[in-house]
């Protein structure tokens, strides 16, 4: 079920609110966020509705390492090769800087933030939440606080909004339940060919759990 909003403060915000009334594998998405966030409470700029502010919630019996650290990793391969079909003609691809953001030649272009939720029984399920740079302008480049671009700026065919949300949703669901089954290792070699780490030149191991061992 997709739940369509003109604005929120987040999407994640709103999922968490509203935990016993959403069904299992919800999508949340709105034009706009008041209150955007990331990793670290750190601000994510989400105010112009050219880019994509979305939430899953994925219902979950037992938080275990591998299903909260892991469902970030598979999201973020599975959006990757959705924006990559927008790179087709150019030298580009979308690479995973770890251990949640997605960049295109150093910069930032979007990021995933995944929170446990729990309600007065206990734990219930997790939220997956990504924000995408579709088409910033340069006032809003130069506001964030990091290397930040879009996808508009390495694409050389038009960017369709609402296809890349559909296509991302269908391909995360669709593959959810198989991932689910065969874990991390299945995608491992896939996620690694991706990653980037803060550290260039060094040498890391991914482990079954999705974890980063540093060699």
């Amino acid at each position: 079920m997709i739940y369509r909003f003109d604005s929120l403060d987040s999407t994640n915000a709103y999922i968490k609110k509203h935990l016993s009334t959403l069904p299992d594998r919800s999508v949340v998405i709105a034009d706009i966020q008041t209150c955007g966030r990331g990793r670290s409470e750190h601000s994510w700029l989400s105010g112009n509705p050219d880019n994509l502010f979305f939430s899953f919630f994925i219902k979950i019996s037992t938080p275990t390492a591998f299903q909260f650290c892991t469902l970030t990793h598979f999201l973020s391969l599975i959006t990757a090769r959705v924006l990559d079909t927008y790179l087709q003609g150019t030298s580009w691809s979308v690479q995973i800087k770890w251990p949640n953001d997605l960049m295109i030649d150093g910069h930032k272009i979007g990021g995933i933030l995944a929170e446990a939720s729990w309600t007065e029984r206990g734990f219930i399920g997790i939220v997956l939440g990504i924000g995408i740079n579709l088409s910033l302008s340069q006032d809003e480049k130069d506001r964030i606080d990091q290397p930040a671009s879009d996808l508009k700026s390495y694409s050389q065919t038009v960017i369709h909004k609402e296809t890349i949300f559909l296509d991302i949703v269908h391909s995360f669901l669709d593959k959810l339940d198989l991932y689910i089954k065969d874990g991390f290792p299945s995608i491992r070699q896939a996620f690694e060919n991706r990653l980037i780490l803060q550290r260039e030149n060094c040498q890391f191991y991914l482990q079954d759990d999705g974890s980063l061992l540093m060699l």
